[in-house]
């Protein structure tokens, strides 16, 4: 009895991600292309994986990390490849490529706080960096038993080269716990906040390099729900009128998510001036946009978004 109950609980669930998908007349992977610049070979099931259903790195060592990562028994667990994916990457490129522009000062901030004692960054300071990552999700009744793997990217572009077309870059965007206590006791989104990934990054071995640091741009704590979408809202943080940006843990990380632009009437002043920019910039860099957390991204975020 208790096992047809959750059947028809997950069904009904099922029922209402469906329809919500079908008001916002656009799929989730519709949505982070357009919204974030993906290349049209990503689709949302690149994100979020079951066993077997994620294209695993080729390295052998990398694909026995995973499966051990999946038949793990914690609940919550990170995956970075071995070998990173661009070495000795100096402050300069990092500003320029991977918009970290504190990134100098940010790093030894974290450093004093949480690593006292350890040497600092120095401007000729190179660090490894891995452009994408793996999130370990728990088992959900209302989809499977299978243990699942979210992925978030944080890639500069890459220009054409030859016959090799242009990537464009991709920065995705996480929630991350900002009040252990309150999320551990509510859960849900209390506790969180989001923030867009924009390096993924190990300290070298001289400065005592271990688990992958984050540097992260921040959004304002979610609001009320928005009242025509029932999506809560976010926006910009700041401070002293630039961009509120810090160095983080990859423990913090709880999950990817998606934030889009909210597209009203208020809006439409910053819309047209970011269309008149470069088309290949990033809309969740406009300052004065207004964003909604996307609860119909995946079935993850919507069962968060329902409890």
């Amino acid at each position: 009895m208790t096992t047809w109950l959750q059947r028809q609980e997950a069904l009904e669930r099922e029922v209402q991600h469906g329809d919500g998908q079908d008001e916002d007349g656009e799929s989730a992977d519709q949505d982070e292309d357009q919204d974030e610049g993906d290349s049209d070979e990503d689709s949302e099931s690149d994100d979020v994986a079951g066993v077997g259903e994620s294209q695993p790195p080729p390295d052998d060592e990398d694909v026995k990390a995973l499966r051990q990562l999946v038949n793990s028994n914690v609940a919550r667990a990170y995956y970075v490849p071995l070998t990173p994916t661009a070495r000795q990457v100096s402050l300069s490129t990092l500003t320029s490529s991977y918009g970290t522009p504190d990134f100098h000062q940010e790093l030894n901030d974290f450093l004093r706080d949480y690593r006292p004692g350890a040497p600092l960054a120095t401007e000729f300071s190179t660090f490894d960096l891995y452009h994408s990552l793996g999130l370990l999700l728990p088992p959900n009744i209302h989809i499977s038993n299978e243990k699942r793997i979210c992925r978030l990217r944080a890639a500069p572009a890459v220009p054409r080269i030859n016959d090799k077309k242009a990537v464009a870059a991709r920065f995705d965007c996480g929630l991350f716990i900002d009040d252990d206590a309150l999320y551990r006791a509510r859960g849900g989104l209390e506790g969180l906040r989001p923030g867009q990934v924009r390096a993924i990054f190990r300290l070298p071995d001289w400065m005592g390099g271990s688990e992958p640091l984050l540097y992260v741009n921040w959004f304002r704590p979610f609001r009320t729900p928005d009242t025509i979408t029932g999506l809560p809202p976010t926006s910009h943080s700041t401070r002293v009128r630039r961009r509120n940006a810090t160095v983080v843990s990859i423990r913090d990380l709880v999950r990817t998510c998606h934030l889009m632009p909210k597209f009203g009437a208020e809006d439409l002043g910053v819309v047209d001036s970011w269309m008149l920019k470069d088309p290949d910039s990033d809309i969740l860099d406009e300052p004065n946009m207004t964003f909604l957390l996307n609860r119909y991204y995946d079935f993850h975020t919507f069962y968060l978004l329902s409890q």
